[in-house]
């Protein structure tokens, strides 16, 4: 047998079972056997009452998506611990993991915490027959297709307040019989009743249990043969039901409760002839028959009614002898708390015509009188039936009756009490008690614990007592009624729907500061009052502020380092107790061990690997970053965090074949020589400390001899096939028409450019004044020239797996809002943002980005500035705009991963501007020598931006290598003349606690000489943007340019002349 699925409950669920084949042995939870489907011996019962939860029984399994028990027959789970512990995940829905179990027949779950939504496919189950929820917190909405087509489910139960629900006419249940719901609706849309016929072909009773001020509005159109038996019941004493009846001939029993309650049509003799019981209670009824509200007309009781109930009204009068003239088979009539009724119906009515000396015959003896009741009593001692009700019953007593020479009087004096629903309300709790056998000639006693609650004298006629008593507490309780011959001792479970505590944050507080309390504290809000008991203390918790759902204390000790509990009064109702655990503690203060563990009963996180410490927070080995020592290749540094745990046996390899002596080792630096010269380019690093193993990928750089950057004199000249060589310089002057007449070519091949000339694309463009508007939403980078328009916003970070492909989280900017301040002289402008990521715009829920710091800085100056990033300077042109952008405190899944910024631009897939009379192909990506993507350009009505990636960033203050990629790159089909891609663009980091991105833009301006003529200055180009790279930052920017290339007419005919004659010239 596979028990899997078996332990998965039982670890979702703390309990302290065998999680082996032996839970089937050792425990009645779990009920085994082998007359299955397949006669293999598998789990065919579930019956898990929590009483208590161990959280130390282990984790459920995360792989295990549903549970795998095919033999199942029933599940019942009641949770009913008290300790304030909850189960091991509740974000692991248990419908969803039963709703696959599609062999199963009953169905019942109590207050389980992970039942919150009802999924959509939770439908079509062919075995059910039996379906409760009852009391799941969090559970109010119901979806339409809940439980659809279940063709065998017989009861449906929904124990719980319901703010929505949909029952409508392509609802399939051709064997249900009963269906019950709590309404919590408040009318409108959100609840829609339509009972059809087709849709519950046998359904025989429909019960909506209200919640105070609620309001059912229901259509019932169920038509069945006068032989089923239809029962309808809505409603509380402060609830309303309006009712819409297709076909009221076919109702049994009908009870409607509650103001402003109606009946649709009218109750007549006619319209409701299959009527046996009636009761409408609670609705301010004045008089009967009334023309108005509600709406009964005269002689309205059909021949068929047996009982009669209209208590807790305003009834004046009841003429018996009118409304009662087609009815001669009315046992009971009940009009009981009328507190207005002064007649005719009164003790002196009743009377017995018979002389004082009652003999029987046989054991039975025929009485007479005027009101003297309507039968239907049997006890062992005797039976009563009526011949005529109220006027002549049949006494048969089953032992012989003696002769008494003396007037004898006989009275019927039994208690049977049914059964009692006690309601919360304010200021009181009301106390319903339907009676089975009642004799209101005698006088009873009620008391609820012993303490009295309602005294009912002679005289009072009801099958349903009422009794007012103060504000009872959660719990069982004790009730006892005597009349001085008969008692009976009923217990009853009394549940309150608030005051309810379900959160207490922020923790640890300290004594004096504020928490906020969530649950359900009522509508009235009187009287709040908050405690907090510990072994040593019991002090009040100053309530500040109180809503619905929040109330806000100030603490009087504090809570930190032991149990606590809570209990909160309103309307004079006391919550259950919510414990505020080491465990609760511990899961505030460390972010649920930074989702790298869990903590424990003491409040200590357990972390899921140890490669984490510091509650899980601090993921090791990490390396941060890396170096070559600048005179010796050999020697190596490695930055990061070793552990504070001594770095036991460090060893470190480069690209897995180079061994590396460590010579040096602290929880922060690791250094080490190689016995052999390392190969230039990118290497990787693996590193084993504390028998944990870590591998960064291509951390390392070692650059060739005159390749890195510098201004470095190259004599060389260069020979071309055919014909003579050339130097640099003249190579120069011919690759770029003498660096485009805006300067001189070195002897070294380099352009020497004319003051405010772009260096970084041989003098082609030229620096050029703008106004910048700074973006007060975001960190979007804005330029606007001329209508040509520039933009460069953040998008997301990701964070990355080893193989630098698979995304592990992803942080989506535009789920946040930023808070921005900006600051102004004459010369510069700065601008800080920060992310709000305390607070998610999303509808998704919140996530462990909390605690991530997200700042940017956008300045721009009048003057240019040298900007000192890491060990290098850079210098920014004056109208240029720096990005800074810093990502602090980044919570890794692993000490293997990291992150990477990501771009997003539009790009043109071919582009080319003209000089001399001839094309000049632009590419939109170039790459280094190390395959690292260094520009991007974008060219767009004459105008190019320009963007340079530099290959390293900062990773906690030290300079590391830094990628820059192409994601991908997908064509736009817009039905535009140009050809456009969407290119998403990603910068590389390592693992890092602060990570810094540093690009700058530059406005740019290019000359072109027409063909012919001489200069122009009508060519223009925007935007040349440094990227400076940042050690683990994760950022995306969005750049939308769009290019249109423009032929002049007027130019053709000369650049195809020009090109001929350099063709003969050749």
């Amino acid at each position: 047998m596979k028990f899997e699925s078996a332990i998965w409950l039982i670890r979702q669920y703390g309990q302290n079972i065998p999680q082996s084949q032996a839970l089937c042995a050792v425990t009645s939870t779990f009920q085994c056997g082998n007359q299955t489907f397949d006669g293999q011996y598998r789990i065919v019962n579930i019956s898990m009452t929590v009483s208590t939860i161990n959280n130390t029984v282990g984790m459920p399994n995360p792989a295990i998506a549903s549970l795998k028990l095919p033999a199942l027959m029933s599940f019942y789970l009641g949770v009913y611990d008290g300790s304030g512990k909850t189960v091991a995940n509740k974000s692991m829905s248990l419908l969803e993991y039963i709703k696959p179990l599609k062999n199963i027949t009953m169905i019942h779950i109590r207050t389980d915490p992970t039942i919150a939504v009802i999924p959509t496919d939770f439908t079509d189950f062919p075995y059910l027959t039996s379906v409760t929820l009852n009391g799941n917190p969090g559970l109010t909405a119901i979806p339409p297709n809940f439980l659809n087509n279940s063709v065998r489910l017989q009861t449906i139960a929904l124990y719980q307040p319901i703010e929505s629900i949909t029952i409508d006419t392509l609802s399939y249940f051709p064997s249900l019989i009963a269906y019950s719901v709590t309404s919590n609706c408040t009318g409108g849309p959100q609840c829609k009743f339509h009972l059809t016929t087709q849709s519950f072909p046998v359904l025989t009773g429909f019960q909506v249990h209200s919640i105070a001020g609620s309001v059912s509005n229901v259509n019932f159109d169920i038509c069945y043969s006068p032989a089923n038996t239809t029962s309808i019941y809505c409603g509380i004493q402060t609830a309303t039901c309006n009712f819409v009846f297709g076909c009221p001939s076919y109702l049994n029993y009908l009870t409607i409760l509650g103001p402003s309650s109606t009946i649709s049509p009218p109750v007549s003799a006619s319209v409701y002839s299959g009527l046996r019981y009636f009761k409408f209670a609670y609705s301010g009824l004045t008089s009967v028959p009334v023309s108005t509200y509600p709406p009964l007309i005269q002689y309205f009781v059909p021949p068929s009614l047996l009982l009669l109930n209209l208590p807790y009204n305003n009834l004046v009068n009841f003429d018996v002898d009118t409304i009662l003239a087609n009815n001669n088979g009315l046992n009971r009539l009940d009009f009981t708390n009328n507190l207005n009724f002064v007649g005719p119906i009164t003790n002196s009515y009743f009377s017995i015509l018979n002389s004082n000396l009652i003999v029987t015959n046989a054991g039975k003896v025929t009485i007479y009188g005027n009101n003297i009741g309507f039968g239907q009593v049997s006890t062992p001692q005797y039976k009563i039936t009526a011949i005529i009700p109220n006027i002549q019953l049949l006494i048969d007593f089953k032992q012989p009756v003696p002769f008494y020479p003396t007037p004898t009087n006989i009275s019927l004096g039994g208690v049977d009490i049914g059964q009692i629903i006690a309601e919360q309300s304010c200021p009181h709790t009301i106390l319903f008690m339907s009676m089975k056998i009642y004799n209101s000639f005698f006088v009873h006693d009620v008391t609820i614990n012993a303490v009295p609650c309602v005294t009912l004298t002679n005289g009072t006629v009801a099958d349903e007592l009422i009794c007012t008593l103060p504000p009872l507490t959660a719990g069982t309780h004790t009730l006892y009624m005597t009349n001085g011959h008969f008692s009976e001792s009923v217990e009853f479970d009394f549940e309150t729907t608030y005051p309810v505590v379900n959160a207490v944050t922020r923790l640890p507080a300290p004594q004096g500061t504020n928490i906020t309390l969530t649950g359900n504290f009522g509508a009235n809000l009187n009287g709040p009052y908050v405690n907090l008991t510990t072994i040593s203390s019991s002090t009040a918790c100053t309530v500040l502020s109180i809503t619905l759902s929040t109330i806000v204390c100030e603490t009087s000790i504090p809570i930190a380092h032991e149990l606590v509990t809570v209990y909160v009064t309103v309307d004079g109702y006391t919550s259950p107790a919510f414990y505020i655990t080491l465990n609760n503690i511990c899961q505030q203060s460390t972010n649920n061990c930074t989702g790298n563990g869990l903590c424990d009963m003491n409040g200590q996180c357990i972390c899921t690997s140890n490669a984490f410490y510091n509650n899980c927070s601090k993921p090791y080995p990490i390396i941060s970053s890396a170096s070559y020592d600048s005179t010796n290749n050999k020697l190596v540094s490695l930055n990061g965090d070793f552990g504070p745990f001594g770095q036991v046996n460090p060893t470190i390899k480069i690209n897995n074949t180079l061994d590396c002596t460590v010579n040096y080792k602290s929880q922060w630096v690791l250094n080490c020589t190689l016995d052999q010269s390392p190969n230039y380019g990118l290497s990787s690093v693996y590193l084993q400390v504390d028998s944990l193993n870590t591998t960064a990928r291509n951390i390392l750089v070692l650059r060739p001899p005159n390749n890195g950057g510098g201004s470095t004199t190259t004599t060389t000249t260069t020979t071309t096939s055919g014909g003579p060589s050339l130097t640099p310089q003249e190579q120069c002057e011919k690759d770029t028409f003498n660096c485009y007449g805006h300067g001189k070519c070195d002897i070294n091949g380099i352009c020497q450019c004319d003051d405010n000339y772009n260096p970084d694309d041989n003098c082609f463009t030229k620096f050029t004044n703008t106004t910048i508007k700074p973006n007060t939403t975001d960190p979007t980078v804005s330029f606007d020239i001329d209508g040509i328009d520039f933009q460069f916003e953040i998008v997301s970070i990701q964070e990355l797996d080893l193989d630098g492909n698979t995304i592990l989280k992803e942080l989506f900017i535009s789920n946040y809002s930023w808070n921005v301040n900006v600051s102004s002289n004459n010369i510069i402008t700065i601008v800080n943002y920060q992310l709000n990521t305390t607070t998610n715009s999303s509808s998704s829920p919140p996530s462990s980005f909390q605690s991530v710091l997200v700042s940017s800085t956008i300045s721009f100056s009048t003057q240019s500035r040298d900007i000192q990033f890491g060990d290098q300077t850079l210098h920014i042109n004056r109208n240029s705009i720096k990005l800074a952008v810093n990502i602090t405190n980044w919570q890794y899944s692993s000490n293997l991963a990291t992150l990477r910024v990501v771009f997003r631009t539009i790009i043109n897939n071919n582009q080319s501007v003209e000089y001399d009379c001839q094309d000049k192909n632009v590419e939109p990506l170039t790459y280094d020598s190390l395959s690292s993507l260094q520009y991007l350009r974008v060219v767009k009505d004459d105008v190019q931006f320009n963007g340079r990636f530099i290959d390293f960033a900062l990773s906690d203050g030290r300079p590391t290598y830094s990628q820059t990629q192409l994601i991908s790159l997908t064509q736009l089909l817009d039905g535009g003349d140009d050809e456009q891609s969407i290119a998403m663009i990603g910068i590389n980091f390592p693992q890092c606690n602060e990570c810094v991105l540093d690009p700058d833009f530059s406005p740019l301006l290019i000359d072109k000489s027409e063909c012919g003529e001489g200069q122009s200055n009508t060519w223009r180009i925007i935007v040349g943007a440094v990227v400076g790279g940042v050690g683990a930052v994760a950022i995306a920017v969005a750049s939308f340019l769009t290019y249109k290339k423009l032929m002049k007419a007027k130019n053709y005919d000369q650049s195809i002349s020009h090109k001929l004659k350099n063709i003969e010239n050749n």
